[in-house]
C-alpha cells in the first residue's frame, strides 16, 4: 500500500562510492531519479549523518538549482540557524534536527541503521537516534532483510498519517557482505594500511552488495513513489588511491557519493545546462592502468597489454588502429594510453561476427557486450571508435595517417597479410606495427613479419611474449 504523499523516505547507502552506483544494475534506485555525483558532508558515518540530520544532505555544488545545491535551497531546512532559507526548501522544519522537526509537524518517525554508529548501547549512537519514535539496530551490517521487515511492520499501523522513514544500509559498508554472498563476512578486502592490492575485490563486492540492496529496497521505494525520497551515500571508501584504504580520512574518494532525489513524486533530474557551472561531464577513472587491465577480458597478458598502453602513450599525431578486439583488453590499453598521453583517436576494427580462429577459439556477438562494458568501465570510449566491418572494406576511403597499427585479427597468413596490406598505404613514416601471435612459426603473423623484414620494409624493434613490434623503414604517408 502506498504512503501518504507528504511522507519522506531517507535511505543512506553506507560507504557507497559514486562509481559503484554509476556502474551498478540498480533499477529501483534509479527509479527515484538520475544518479548525481555529489559531495558528502563528511568522510565517516557519524559525521555525515550528524550533518544530514541537520539538513546538510550531499550536494552537487556546480548545479545552480534547488535541492541538488543546498545553497539555493535545501531538501530539509531547519528554521532559525544561520541562513534563513531561500523560500524554495522542500521541507522547512522547526526542531533540534530534521527528525524532531518532522515530529513537530505530526509525522511518525521510524528509523533503522546497520552501521555501529547507530547502536543505542553507545552514547554516540543514542545521540543520533534519540528523536525517532522507534528505531531498530540489527547488530551487524548485513541485516537489510530484517531491517525492512521491521519497517514494513511499523508502516502497517501508520497508514493514516505521514511518516518519515530512515534506512541506513550496511551491506555496502566494509566488509562488503550480504546474506548469501559467496564470500565470508570475515574476509574484509578493505583494511586501513594494508599492503595487498585488493581493489578488484572491493569493487566487485561493493557493487554486488548494492545490487542486492536495490532488490531488497524495491518494494519500499515503490511504496513511496508518490512522496519524497532521498537516496545517497553517506561517504565513500578509498580502494588504494594514493595508498589509502577505507574511510575516516578526507580524500576525493571518501567524499564523492551518489545522490538520487524525488520530491513529492517528481524526480529531481539533470539541471538545465544554462544553470550548471562548467565541469567535466565524462572522466576516465583515476586508477592505475594495471588494475584497469586486470579486470578486462582478453587473450593478451596484462604485461603485453601494458606494453601496448606504453606505445599508445607516446603517439602524438595521426591515429591508432586496432584490428581484432575480442572483449576489449587491448582496446582499453590503447584507449587509455591515448587518453593519458596525447588524446589521438583510436579506431577498433572488429565486426564481432561469428568466427572460429585458426587455433579453435570461437568468437562472436556475445563478446561485443564485454567489449562495450570495458570501454565504459575504463573510460576508453572517450577516444575509441568501433568499426564493425573488415579492413579491406574501410581502407579504400581512409583519410588519417596511422601512427600505431596493432594487428590481432585472424591469424591465418592470408588474413593477416590482407589486414596489413589494406592499411599499408595509410601508415605514417616511421609508423609502429605490432603483431600478435608472432612467436609461433606455424601462424601467419610470424611468416608475414619475416617477409617484411627480409624485404627491408620494416625492422624488428622489440619482442614481448607472443607479440613482435616493427618500425616501418620504407616510405610512409606524410
Amino acid at each position: 500500500m502506498v504512503v501518504d504523499p507528504r511522507s519522506v523516505l531517507f535511505v543512506t547507502l553506507d560507504s557507497c562510492r559514486f562509481d559503484t552506483a554509476a556502474a551498478a544494475d540498480v533499477p529501483a534506485i534509479r527509479s527515484v531519479g538520475p544518479i548525481h555525483e555529489a559531495q558528502a558532508p563528511s568522510h565517516f558515518t557519524f559525521g555525515s549523518h550528524s550533518a544530514m540530520f541537520a539538513g546538510f544532505t550531499p550536494d552537487v555544488a556546480r548545479a545552480a538549482v534547488p535541492w541538488l545545491n543546498p545553497k539555493f535551497a535545501k531538501v530539509f531546512k531547519l528554521a532559525g540557524p544561520a541562513f534563513a532559507g531561500s523560500g524554495r526548501e522542500a521541507f522547512l522544519l522547526n526542531g533540534r534536527n530534521i527528525v524532531d522537526g518532522f515530529k513537530a509537524l505530526g509525522y511518525s518517525t521510524i528509523g533503522t541503521g546497520a552501521a555501529g554508529w547507530f547502536d543505542p548501547a553507545q552514547p554516540a549512537g543514542r545521540s543520533l537516534i534519540a528523536d525517532f519514535d522507534e528505531f531498530y539496530y540489527p547488530g551487524n551490517c548485513w541485516s537489510l532483510a530484517r531491517q525492512l521487515a521491521w519497517v514494513d511492520d511499523r508502516l502497517a499501523s501508520r497508514e493514516a498519517q505521514p511518516v518519515f522513514v530512515f534506512v541506513n544500509v550496511g551491506e555496502t559498508h566494509v566488509p562488503y557482505y550480504f546474506d548469501g554472498a559467496p564470500w565470508s563476512p570475515d574476509d574484509n578486502p578493505c583494511v586501513p594500511f594494508q599492503t595487498i592490492d585488493r581493489y578488484a575485490d572491493c569493487r566487485v563486492r561493493q557493487r554486488a552488495c548494492l545490487e542486492f540492496a536495490d532488490r531488497a529496497l524495491a518494494p519500499l521505494i515503490a511504496r513511496f513513489a508518490g512522496a519524497t525520497i532521498v537516496v545517497c551515500g553517506d561517504h565513500g571508501d578509498c580502494w588504494g588511491e594514493d595508498g589509502l584504504w577505507e574511510h575516516g580520512i578526507s580524500h576525493p574518494k571518501t567524499l564523492t557519493v551518489p545522490l538520487m532525489l524525488r520530491v513529492r513524486g517528481v524526480p529531481v533530474g539533470d539541471p538545465d545546462p544554462s544553470a550548471v557551472r562548467p565541469a567535466t561531464y565524462a572522466r576516465a577513472p583515476e586508477e592505475p592502468i594495471d588494475r584497469i587491465l586486470a579486470r578486462t577480458e582478453g587473450m593478451t597478458s596484462v604485461e603485453e597489454a601494458r606494453y601496448l598502453y606504453d606505445l599508445a602513450l607516446d603517439v602524438s599525431a595521426g591515429c591508432i588502429v586496432e584490428i581484432g578486439a575480442y572483449r576489449g583488453r587491448t582496446a582499453v590499453a590503447l584507449g587509455r594510453g591515448s587518453l593519458d598521453g596525447h588524446g589521438v583517436p583510436v579506431f577498433v576494427v572488429e565486426p564481432h561476427a561469428p568466427f572460429e580462429g585458426v587455433l579453435g577459439g570461437r568468437f562472436g556477438p556475445p563478446d561485443a557486450g564485454a567489449f562495450h562494458r570495458a570501454m565504459v568501465d575504463s573510460g576508453a570510449y572517450l577516444v575509441t571508435r568501433l568499426i564493425g566491418v573488415s579492413s579491406e572494406v574501410i581502407t579504400a576511403g581512409w583519410q588519417q595517417p596511422v601512427s600505431l597499427l596493432w594487428i590481432d585479427g585472424d591469424h591465418r597468413y592470408e588474413s593477416v597479410a590482407r589486414d596489413y596490406r589494406s592499411w599499408r598505404p595509410h601508415l605514417a613514416a616511421g609508423a609502429t606495427i605490432v603483431f600478435d601471435a608472432a612467436a609461433d612459426p606455424s601462424l601467419g603473423p610470424t611468416r608475414l613479419v619475416g617477409e617484411l623484414v627480409d624485404a627491408g620494409e620494416a625492422a624488428i624493434v622489440e619482442r614481448l611474449g607472443k607479440i613482435v613490434t616493427l618500425r616501418l623503414t620504407s616510405p610512409g604517408r606524410s
